[in-house]
């Protein structure tokens, strides 16, 4: 009889040398293909991910807070809680993350 299999953590870090790396270039352009698949697929998993990540309780009502505090007129009032969402995320994506 066959006893459990043990799980074993192997690292390994992969790195690319220098002269195989690729610059993006964003005037080249880019197939339809892979526009439909970073419009269809990549993103749509992000936005998932970023609202499951962001769109909490906590993060919402802090937004909100600020929002009604600045009192925009009624129809902008969900534009700017949106955007502050977008700001709220790239600033914690950034370079020093506060919480991530």
């Amino acid at each position: 009889m066959m006893g459990k299999p043990e799980t074993v953590e192997n690292i390994v870090e992969l790195e690319q040398t220098v002269n195989k790396t690729k610059k993006f270039r964003p005037d080249y352009p880019v197939s339809e293909d892979l526009r439909q698949v970073m419009v269809s697929e990549v993103f749509r998993d992000f936005m998932i991910y970023a609202f499951d990540l962001y769109y909490d309780n906590e993060n919402l009502s802090l937004l909100k807070e600020f929002v009604e505090e600045h009192n925009p007129k009624a129809e902008k009032q969900q534009g700017l809680l949106d955007n502050l969402f977008w700001w709220r995320l790239l600033y914690d994506s950034g370079p020093n993350p506060v919480n991530s």
